[in-house]
Order: C-alpha cells, then sequence, then structure tokens
C-alpha cells in the first residue's frame, strides 16, 4: 500500500504484478513477470532522501511530504530466492539479483528506500544496498534458527522485525555500513 493511501500492488501467480487504485477500487496497471521465478510478496519504496541523522527531522520530513507516487519503485520476493526491484513509473524491471539460496518469503523498504531486506526459507535475513541497481548488494545478513517468514522495516526509524518458523519474533538493529 502507498504511504498516502491511494494505491496498492500485489503479486499473483499469473505472473502479473497489479498496480490497484483503492479509491476506485480497480486495477489501473500491470507489470508481466513473465519469465521470472513466481513470486511470493511485494513492498514498496517511498524514496524518501533524508539529510542528517535527526530522527525527529526525519519523521517531520516523512509526514509532511507530498509524493509523486508512480516514481518509486517496487521489490519482489521470488520463489528461487531472487529479489528483483520494479519502477513503477516505467513499469519494468530495473534489477534482480540471487540472494537467497531457497524461496524468499517477505521483503521491505527502509525508510529512506536506501536498502531492502529480504526474508528466506534458508534462515537468513538479507539486507541489501539499492541504491546502485546494476548490482544489488548484501551489505548485512542476520540469522534465524529455522526459516524466515517475514520482514517488516518499521516506519520512522532503522528497526526491522522478523518472524520465522523457530517459534520466535525478533526485533532488529541492524546498523548498515556502506563501503
Amino acid at each position: 500500500m502507498a504511504s498516502d493511501g491511494s494505491f496498492a500492488i500485489s503479486v499473483g501467480t499469473d505472473s502479473k504484478i497489479m498496480i490497484w487504485d483503492v479509491r476506485c477500487q480497480r486495477a489501473i496497471g500491470d507489470m508481466d513477470n513473465s519469465g521470472q521465478a513466481e513470486m511470493n510478496e511485494v513492498c514498496l519504496s517511498n524514496q524518501t532522501q533524508f539529510e542528517g541523522t535527526n530522527t525527529m527531522q526525519n519523521i517531520n520530513a516523512l509526514s509532511t511530504r507530498l509524493e509523486d507516487t508512480f516514481n518509486g519503485f517496487a521489490g519482489v520476493g521470488h520463489t528461487d530466492g531472487t529479489v528483483s526491484i520494479w519502477n513503477l513509473n516505467m513499469r519494468q524491471c530495473f534489477a534482480k539479483e540471487k540472494l537467497h539460496s531457497s524461496e524468499i518469503r517477505g521483503v521491505s523498504y527502509s525508510v529512506d528506500g536506501n536498502y531492502i531486506a529480504s526474508a528466506g526459507f534458508d534462515n537468513q535475513i538479507h539486507i541489501s544496498d539499492t541504491v546502485n541497481l546494476d548490482k544489488i548488494q548484501v551489505v548485512k545478513t542476520l540469522h534465524h534458527e529455522d526459516k524466515v517468514v517475514s520482514i517488516r522495516w518499521h516506519p520512522f526509524l532503522p528497526m526491522l522485525l522478523s518472524t520465522s518458523a523457530d517459534k520466535t519474533a525478533r526485533i532488529w538493529y541492524p546498523q548498515v555500513n556502506r563501503n
């Protein structure tokens, strides 16, 4: 769902990424995923770029920002362990990278849109830098004892919540550094 609630994105077994206008309650576009593995989950980047590190300024900037909803990206987790990044305006895949050794069950963008977290059935959470779409690079890996089934970034802070088949829910504060 877009941060303003105006549209939503869904993935299905028909190899389509659907864009839905929530206000009109109808599909307004699609992106063709043919030729790639089946999709499990999709997330949206709000593409917010923050200056400095003051959290209250970041929260205020996010809450007062008017965004052009179709200038963002969608991240998709696939059954073969691949993450793909789609440009919503151009409606095409800009990048894809095999990040997990097995199925991805969850994906989530960080609040600044610079990182995507992926949750895999390989018991791992990968945090990947998405600034350079020529090569999606894993910058941090976190581990559970069993399959990771969901992942979500906090909407304002650099924290993650994950759930796993190991019967735990964990909160992570993954400080990531760019090389």
